[in-house]
């Protein structure tokens, strides 16, 4: 009976680690396909289509601009003060965050078009242990200091994924008024 209580135990550990190696193999594969599309697509590229997936996400056109004013609110933050280090990580998990930006990819998506991109936060330090490891949002933007010229090409890029939310903004406001559709295309494309 203790022989057969500690296989079947070991048969449970073992495919638990089966699980556990497939949903991280999985993961690596969608990180991978991520940064392939990203690598591959401009920043406006994939503003104008994470906007898109955004807008489909949206129960209607009011809620898509509540929505894209919480990303506008990440995006400010980052253009409007580069220095300031609490803007640069943003916490998947956190409630408020999930709640008004985090639950729709088109979202993290718009994000992903001034440079966040998703690191894994494990935590093995004594203090933090109880914690649940977490997804991150961390801004990768090159270091002004050490490549001025590229770090003032990251964020000229983010001020102008800045502008076109805004001017798309602006459009869907006006749009309530005058009852015509918001051409996300003209306004986000690139030139």
């Amino acid at each position: 009976e203790e022989a057969a209580r500690a296989v079947a135990e070991k048969a449970r550990a073992e495919e638990e680690q089966r699980a556990l190696e497939k949903a991280w193999a999985e993961e690596l594969s969608r990180r991978q396909a991520l940064e392939a599309y990203l690598s591959q697509n401009s920043a406006l590229g994939v503003l104008r289509e994470s906007t898109k997936l955004l807008r489909r996400q949206c129960a209607s056109e009011k809620h898509f601009e509540q929505v894209l004013g919480a990303v506008l609110q990440c995006i400010s933050n980052v253009v409007g003060y580069p220095d300031e280090e609490q803007f640069k990580t943003i916490r998947k998990q956190n409630p408020r965050f999930y709640e008004d930006v985090g639950q729709y990819s088109g979202a993290v998506g718009c994000l992903y078009a001034v440079g966040f991109r998703e690191t894994y936060n494990r935590h093995t330090l004594p203090e933090f242990q109880g914690l649940k490891d977490e997804t991150l949002l961390a801004l990768a933007e090159p270091d002004p200091v050490e490549d001025y010229d590229r770090w003032k090409g990251w964020w000229d890029t983010a001020a102008q994924v800045k502008a076109r939310v805004e001017a798309l903004l602006k459009a869907l406001s006006a749009a309530r008024y005058s009852h015509q559709p918001v051409d996300l295309d003209r306004i986000l494309e690139e030139t």
